[in-house]
């Protein structure tokens, strides 16, 4: 609708309606009312939560001159709106091919005595799934989560997987990749921000992902001691350092699940540096070109000092400090220098 503001009448304040009220209203004022039989200047989006459900236009808006067009009828009335229009114009009407599905996607968060922090976390997940997507919380016996932190109106959203006792952060994440069907695994921390719009990297075709990509990371905002730290975003140089340094963080990575179910799980015996450990393994078996950076924040990385420095962690694999035992696994047949100690 368009009109002139200084003959108008004013919207009442109904809810749902006010459109008939009001159009009605300029009908007894005797405003002329002009019908345009242009379907190329409005778009009304079905989304599943307007104000009225797709039935109420069926039943009470569309009727047997107006509706839903097939493919075809579609075809058939652009060809008719194309007769006297110039070339240029002509060109650009037409009917869009079908959109190919979209990636599902599945968010997992593995939690252990952080309570404090997974509100914050799963809201900031939420509002930006689409319905194919997953969220999959796994809580390692943790102590601190009554009444599921606060979550319950997100409930029936999440699947809640709980361990009877506690196994490690590298055996919930294996258990969540174990329960998801998506086509990429998301990773985020309980302490963790999931970034605005970090999932549209997967879903949009603005970074054209390689079919060969089986890991995509971004960047991440650092928060250290509740206090902005700095923004860091790794590049292909980073994988092409990664036997002296962890090339992405799991907060700000996508990982393909096939990738992860053809032998790409955590090694469950390494409670630190676990990451790392998986990107080497995923670089050995897929090669560099595994690994695609994007140019977008991914999440916001949390970092309390404290709060690391309280954790107990064996570091070490089989008796081996974790970074020894990468040297020797990963890097014994590489030229790369070795693994800082």
């Amino acid at each position: 609708m368009v009109a002139r503001k200084e003959r108008l009448p004013t919207y009442p304040a109904l809810r749902r309606g006010e459109d008939s009220v009001f159009v009605e209203e300029c009908r007894q004022r005797d405003l002329r009312i002009c019908l345009l039989d242009r379907p190329d200047l409005y778009i009304y989006v079905i989304h599943g939560r307007n104000t009225y459900p797709a039935e109420h236009f069926a039943r009470h808006i569309f009727n047997d001159s107006t509706g839903s067009l097939e493919p075809e009828e579609a075809s058939a009335v652009l060809r008719k709106l194309r007769e006297g229009l110039s070339p240029a114009v002509a060109a650009r009407m037409q009917v869009s091919p079908p959109m190919p599905p979209r990636p599902s996607i599945c968010v997992l968060v593995p939690v252990y005595n952080q309570a404090q922090y997974l509100f914050r976390a799963i809201s900031s997940v939420i509002w930006q799934l689409e319905p194919q997507d997953e969220l999959v919380l796994v809580d390692d016996a943790s102590t601190d989560i009554v009444r599921h932190a606060g979550l319950g109106p997100f409930l029936k959203r999440i699947l809640w997987l709980r361990n009877p006792s506690r196994r490690g952060v590298s055996f919930s994440r294996n258990r969540g990749i174990q329960h998801s069907r998506a086509d990429w695994i998301k990773f985020l921390d309980a302490d963790d921000i999931l970034a605005p719009f970090a999932l549209n990297v997967v879903r949009c075709e603005r970074w054209a992902i390689p079919e060969r990509a089986m890991v995509v990371s971004g960047g991440c905002h650092r928060i250290a001691d509740r206090n902005y730290a700095d923004y860091i975003c790794g590049d292909t140089m980073s994988v092409s350092n990664i036997f002296k340094n962890n090339p992405t963080l799991p907060s700000a990575t996508f990982v393909r699940r096939n990738a992860l179910l053809d032998g790409g799980f955590f090694d469950e015996r390494i409670d630190h540096e676990e990451d790392w450990e998986l990107w080497l393994r995923l670089h050995e078996r897929h090669g560099p070109e595994a690994f695609f950076y994007v140019p977008q924040p991914i999440c916001y990385y949390w970092i309390d000092h404290a709060e690391r420095r309280s954790k107990q962690r064996a570091a070490n694999v089989d008796g081996k400090p974790v970074r020894d035992y990468l040297m020797e696994r990963y890097q014994k047949n590489s030229a790369t220098p070795p693994l800082p100690s």
